[in-house]
């Protein structure tokens, strides 16, 4: 579980943040060594899903604002070809 926070940030939409790659990298390679899958389950991203829990407090929530939506795409994107060979990801 993660927010898109970890990633990037709203002041620089698109650019990624090294620390969080390197998480994710050492996180896959635990996983991989322990015979372990690993799901990327975003419960935070751009604006927010929801109220309450997985609310992400700047507004506007992803569903009413075309930019974080495309914010979330791009994430979701980049972490698809940063991890395309890795047979840990389920």
């Amino acid at each position: 579980v993660f927010n898109y926070r970890v990633l990037m940030n709203l002041s620089e939409p698109m650019v990624w943040r090294e620390s969080a790659w390197q998480l994710f990298d050492r996180v896959l390679d635990w996983a991989e060594k322990n015979c372990v899958y690993v799901i990327f389950d975003m419960h935070g991203c751009p604006g927010g899903q929801a109220f309450g829990f997985i609310y992400d407090p700047n507004w506007p929530l992803v569903w009413d604002a075309p930019d974080r939506q495309n914010m979330t795409i791009a994430i979701w994107q980049a972490i698809a070809r940063r991890y395309a060979n890795r047979t840990v990801v389920a």
